[in-house]
């Protein structure tokens, strides 16, 4: 490890290039994951709260729990597949040749 921090021009552009393919190539899936996630949540919490709640009070907790709760989750679980998957496909292509 430390042999390797004397390379610096070597893995310093590759821990950028990864990061922009993890972080900016992963960004329409998990904004896509999140606006269907969001439908399906304000479906369920307009069938639940029909007429026992205000409107605004149900947009609340919508955003609460998308934001809050269930983004961070969802994100996870997404670029771990994702990470999971490049690792795969580079594993299994160094198998072949």
């Amino acid at each position: 490890m430390f042999r390797g921090l004397a390379e610096w021009r070597v893995w310093l552009p590759r821990t950028f290039e990864q990061a922009q393919n993890i972080g900016y190539g992963s960004l329409f899936i998990v904004l896509l994951t999140a606006a269907f996630a969001g439908g399906v949540i304000s479906l369920q919490t307009g069938y639940q709260f029909t007429g026992s709640i205000p409107v605004y009070f149900a947009a609340g907790v919508i955003v609460e729990s998308i934001i809050l709760e269930l983004g961070p989750v969802l994100t996870a679980l997404l670029l771990a597949g994702r990470v999971g998957g490049e690792i795969r496909g580079r594993v299994g292509d160094d198998a072949r040749d």
